[in-house]
């Protein structure tokens, strides 16, 4: 089962970087180029000069990581460790008006193949992200980026016991953009290190979030005997501050459809309910909420003041449909909706061709109450239980079915996988 382990953690010195807040990113696959010129003009010494750089060094954005990382750690921006130790992060944040705290265990994880059964994914990758990341860790030989992690413990005991250790002391307080308050503890004490392995030691491992991270770390492993683990941020299933926020698809012109024959196919397969567009697109998110099992919310141009409530009542998928998939709103939407009625295809969605996703339901919204989209599909948040189903089924969710809420950022903390 799950081997985790201490490392000496290469972490910013804050003398020289002076305020984490100004040296971190979000994950690499959320940086915008704006965002990174951000980064860029934040700090001198952020870490978007190795995780996502404008590529300085020989027009190379590899030679630029490995020119950075290099000149930061002979200049002391960044130190090494002298002990092993794990790290402890408390993220606490607004989430719709109820402040809440998820906390990660922050340690070097074993890689397993798939078919070992010790970890388990619930999204499939595309290679071009994988390039991208496999060049890197070439590269710089580091891991910049977590992993993050599900475990299921139904009485929190690691967290307990983390929780309870007078020996962890903060390393860093910081508040992000996004105002999520973070903290994060060193745990150095060889006898409470050794009791969280054996408290994980039966645990197996979900992917959240850093599918793409995962698979390149795997691929690099083969090249390095020192690299078969990797930086991963390990969170309790069961703690109630692990959130996940849904992601809505926005519909664009380039769909061709009539409604009036869609409206009739959907209700061959759906039981639907009017319910009245508010004024106040604010109270988007209580209709979301409310919404019953197996439901979606549609809105079209061709009716703007009702949303459509779509309650599955007999699509027949195919027979080696597993009952997690079923279950799960956004399949059903993917399955029984954008592909069997509007005929979008896996192939359309990869590409992007009609599907934008989105956050925010009311500016989901307002791009159809406004014209500039003809439909938009709501969605209830993905709940955890659901991915781990799935993912112990073996099978993959649709793509932009879970968004973990806050992100891991980069740059808490650096793992050394060179062997040196």
């Amino acid at each position: 089962m799950a081997q985790i382990k201490p490392f000496k953690g290469i972490r910013y010195n804050e003398e020289i970087a002076k305020d984490l807040a100004k040296v971190v990113t979000q994950p690499y696959d959320k940086i915008s180029p704006t965002l990174q010129e951000t980064y860029y003009e934040r700090s001198p010494f952020n870490v978007i000069r190795i995780e996502k750089n404008k590529a300085e060094v020989e027009s190379s954005p590899y030679k630029t990581s490995h020119y950075y990382f290099e000149k930061w750690i002979k200049e002391e921006v960044l130190v090494k460790a002298n002990k092993e130790s794990f790290c402890y992060l408390e993220q606490t944040f607004d989430f719709y008006g109820e402040k809440v705290t998820r906390k990660a265990l922050i340690a070097l994880g074993k890689l397993y193949e798939y078919y070992e059964n010790v970890v388990y994914p619930h999204e499939q990758t595309l290679k071009g992200p994988k390039v991208d990341r496999l060049e890197l860790i070439r590269a710089t030989q580091i891991n910049l980026g977590q992993i993050f992690m599900l475990y299921e413990d139904k009485q929190g005991l690691v967290d307990k016991y983390i929780d309870g250790l007078a020996t962890k002391k903060i390393f860093s307080k910081f508040t992000d953009d996004d105002g999520v308050e973070q903290v994060i503890y060193i745990i150095e004490d060889q006898i409470a290190i050794k009791s969280i392995q054996n408290l994980m030691a039966d645990k197996k491992l979900f992917i959240a979030d850093g599918h793409h991270r995962y698979e390149t770390a795997l691929a690099y492993s083969k090249e390095n005997i020192h690299a078969d683990h990797h930086l991963m941020s390990l969170v309790n299933a069961y703690d109630h501050g692990l959130r996940i926020l849904p992601t809505h698809r926005l519909v664009n012109f380039n769909l061709q459809y009539d409604y009036s024959d869609s409206l009739t196919q959907i209700e061959e397969h759906f039981e639907v309910t009017k319910i009245p567009v508010p004024e106040d697109l604010a109270q988007v998110h209580q209709l979301i909420k409310a919404l019953p099992t197996n439901s979606i919310l549609y809105l079209d141009v061709n009716d703007k003041s009702n949303f459509l409530q779509l309650r599955l009542k007999n699509y027949r998928f195919q027979d080696a449909t597993p009952a997690s998939l079923k279950k799960l709103d956004v399949f059903i939407l993917h399955e029984a909706v954008l592909e069997n009625i509007f005929g979008i295809t896996k192939e359309d969605l990869a590409n992007n061709v009609y599907i934008n996703y989105k956050r925010d339901p009311q500016s989901t919204v307002k791009s159809v109450l406004d014209g500039q989209n003809p439909m938009c599909f709501l969605l209830k948040p993905t709940l955890v239980k659901e991915v781990i189903n799935v993912a112990l089924d073996k099978e993959t969710m649709p793509q932009k079915s879970t968004d973990f809420y806050p992100k891991l950022l980069t740059g808490y903390v650096i793992a050394d996988v060179s062997g040196k």
